[in-house]
């Protein structure tokens, strides 16, 4: 990296093709993905404005949103996504601030949305708030829910184990049968949460480091309805669609 770059990881790329092939197997379809040099800041604003084209009044559909890359937080704690040819001397010029994904959140007209980001810095983000499917299922589908889980606080580094990021890992594992919801044939994001919390700060406390994910509202209201919903996972996908980015990708479930 030139002074003010940042230097390459080495969990990126693999991270995001472990959650595709994740979402994939959880029945949602990739609908765009960006890698490496492709991760301008101008090809990421492109690939979610396209996103939010595809998905225009899909209102039932579920969105994932994953994020694998350096963060860093400038000298008034504003949070950005470092994009490819990063030159912290010029963040408006070269990265995205966090904030435009709460702004493309609110913009986007599915009404269940995750977004999952493993970078530094990525707690800055979030707000700081709080078969035939039964009545809890209708319920929370019924409700939007526009959720942040990052892999660290403001403050925290976020690690990397066994050629993937500490985050992503424990994540996948949970996606793939690590949450335990008995005869429940879907968990909730935040039992999700729940799994990839106490693992991840296990394994980093073990490690004598320090890693806390969060999970916390992007919005409070989406659409004039109140975000009192949760996004569910079921273990038997069934017709799905979705959106992607790399270092950033999404994924979204047909209307």
């Amino acid at each position: 990296p030139d002074a003010g770059g940042m230097g390459d990881l080495k969990s990126a790329r693999q991270d995001a093709e472990l959650v595709r092939e994740t979402l994939r197997a959880k029945g949602f379809t990739i609908v765009g993905e960006l890698y490496d040099k492709d991760v301008t800041m101008v090809k990421l604003r492109k690939q979610l404005g396209a996103a939010k084209k595809l998905l225009k009044d899909k209102r039932n559909a579920r969105f994932v949103f994953f994020l694998a890359s350096h963060g860093f937080l400038d000298e008034d704690e504003d949070g950005w996504i470092c994009c490819h040819g990063c030159d912290r001397e010029d963040l408006e010029g070269t990265c995205v601030r966090m904030q435009t994904l709460k702004n493309f959140a609110r913009g986007l007209d599915c009404g269940h949305q995750l977004y999952l980001l493993d970078c530094c810095h990525a707690g800055s983000l979030l707000m700081g708030a709080r078969g035939a499917p039964t009545k809890f299922e209708l319920a929370q589908m019924s409700k939007p829910a526009v959720y942040g889980m990052t892999a660290v606080t403001r403050d925290e580094e976020a690690l990397e184990a066994g050629g993937h990021g500490l985050f992503t890992k424990t994540l996948v594992e949970g996606l793939l049968g690590g949450v335990d919801t008995g005869d429940r044939g879907y968990m909730t994001s935040l039992e999700l949460f729940s799994y990839v919390q106490r693992g991840v700060f296990a394994e980093a406390d073990r490690r004598g480091k320090a890693q806390t994910p969060k999970c916390e509202p992007l919005h409070q209201m989406h659409k004039k309805k109140s975000c009192d919903g949760q996004v569910l996972f079921f273990r038997d996908a069934g017709g799905a669609a979705g959106a992607g980015v790399h270092a950033v990708r999404a994924a979204a479930e047909k209307a």
